[in-house]
């Protein structure tokens, strides 16, 4: 269940365009407690279980539930939440300009715990927790700007989720060069995390 509940925060963070400085503003839970959850290092107390689920706004069950293991329920719930998400994804520039900023603060995060991993003297050793923090935070960056596209949703194939957009050419110039500068700032990421001995690189076949 821990995470599974670590997981649905990360999700629910990101959806929000949330940073944790923010999401610590509207839940009224310290940041580093959230990380912390977030990360699967601990589970909340019910009092700061409650405070999660009224500031993202869902119920405290949803948060609870497990997902019950069948195909079949596997591929509705990722029917519905294909759904939820396309209705729920950002897609006038107004929003789009607010997920940018939001995403772009969440990089300024990611940079600097970045900085702080590749610093560690080569003897100590860094946490695994943390580096794995980065990079998903890092993933989840490219991934909220791709679901604020025009026409992007999440299409569910072959056990993978994936973002998918329907109409290319809804999809104004700067945006795409905003999503390439994500994924650039993704790679990046991984690249400085390799260089420093904290990830290794596998090539795929």
């Amino acid at each position: 269940m821990q995470s599974t509940l670590a997981r649905k925060l990360r999700v629910l963070r990101a959806e929000r365009g949330l940073t944790l400085r923010k999401a610590e503003e509207l839940t009224g839970v310290d940041k580093d407690t959230l990380s912390k959850i977030e990360r699967g290092l601990r589970h909340p107390y019910d009092v700061t279980l409650s405070k999660l689920a009224r500031g993202y706004g869902v119920p405290v069950e949803d948060l609870l539930e497990e997902p019950i293991p069948s195909a079949e329920a596997s591929q509705e719930m990722g029917r519905l939440e294909e759904e939820r998400i396309e209705a729920d994804s950002p897609k006038d520039r107004q929003t789009w300009g607010r997920v940018l900023a939001s995403v772009r603060e969440r990089q300024g995060e990611v940079e600097a715990k970045v900085e702080e991993l590749v610093a560690l003297p080569a003897h100590s050793k860094a946490d695994l927790y943390q580096v794995k923090w980065a990079l998903d935070e890092a993933q989840d960056c490219l991934n909220t700007l791709m679901l604020a596209l025009p026409g992007s949703h999440r299409r569910h194939s072959g056990g993978r989720d994936k973002i998918a957009i329907d109409n290319l050419l809804a999809v104004d110039p700067d945006q795409w060069e905003e999503v390439g500068k994500a994924e650039r700032f993704y790679y990046d990421i991984v690249e400085r995390l390799a260089e420093a001995g904290l990830v290794e690189l596998k090539e795929r076949t």
